[in-house]
């Protein structure tokens, strides 16, 4: 239980770090533990404890958990899943541009099929 517990508070202290080095930016002017406690979410894209459920379950889908998982699960244990301080995918221009390919994906998977049916119906 010991060892447990150790690597907790271990595990605890890097998040905080790794949390910590991914807010910090050359010339701010204050810590950014500081943002952290006014419980707003922070411009560097970490889960935080306001955020709304359908924002976390927008988030759990992102990192591929099943969304018929997340039907009957509530904001605790979202936050439990997501870990609150961990890096928010759909905060990240990355997954604006994994987005926009999925749309863009779809519109041509779209033309295609139209095409297709055009094609069956001159042939008929």
């Amino acid at each position: 239980k010991k060892a447990l517990e150790s690597h907790r508070v271990e595990l605890a202290s890097l998040a905080k770090k790794q949390e910590a080095a991914s807010k910090s930016t050359p010339g701010q002017s204050e810590p950014p533990t500081k943002k952290q406690k006014t419980g707003k979410q922070v411009k560097g894209g970490t889960i935080v404890k306001s955020m709304k459920v359908a924002e976390l379950r927008e988030e759990a889908v992102a990192r591929g958990i099943d969304v018929k998982e997340l039907t009957h699960i509530n904001k605790d244990s979202l936050l439990g899943m997501l870990v609150v301080g961990s890096p928010c995918i759909i905060k990240t221009d990355a997954w604006d541009k994994v987005v926009s390919l999925r749309k863009k994906f779809a519109e041509e998977r779209q033309k295609a099929e139209q095409l297709e049916r055009q094609r069956r119906q001159k042939a008929a």
